[in-house]
């Protein structure tokens, strides 16, 4: 079934593949199917990606695909904290991804992103003299 699965993937058949995937996954650990597990999972825009790629982090702890990817996702998923967690134990291997090295920074520096959106503050004269042109 394996072999069967990464041909099925290697050839776009992705959606058929998918349910041999968790199968295999569920029934035991082998680092390529889980890696097609993820892949495929994100080929079809599943729910439950973080959920999954923690647990393959949990299986492959040194694993440096899962480590990114999981990290990645909880940086810019909001947790930066525990996201650059995952983050930093991948050593030289964070800049094998610029999506990594990038979620990396962000969780580092703690961008304000409010700061990119320019919002104009109205005086009570300019919203009174708006107000009057727009009754006209």
């Amino acid at each position: 079934k394996a072999d069967l699965s990464k041909k099925m993937m290697h050839e776009g058949l992705v959606s058929e593949s998918y349910p041999i995937l968790a199968e295999l996954s569920a029934k035991g650990v082998d680092l390529d199917n889980d890696l097609l597990l993820v892949q495929a999972m994100e080929t079809l825009g599943m729910e439950g990606i973080p959920e999954m790629l923690q647990t393959m982090v949990e299986r492959y702890p040194q694993d440096s695909r899962f480590l990114g990817d999981y990290g990645k996702r909880l940086v810019w998923g909001g947790d930066a904290k525990k996201g650059l967690e995952f983050l930093e134990r991948l050593g030289d291997d964070i800049y094998k991804d610029m999506d990594w090295t990038l979620a990396y920074l962000e969780a580092r520096n703690k961008p304000d992103y409010s700061e990119l959106a320019f919002v104009k503050k109205y005086t009570e004269d300019e919203i009174q003299d708006l107000s009057r042109f727009l009754d006209k």
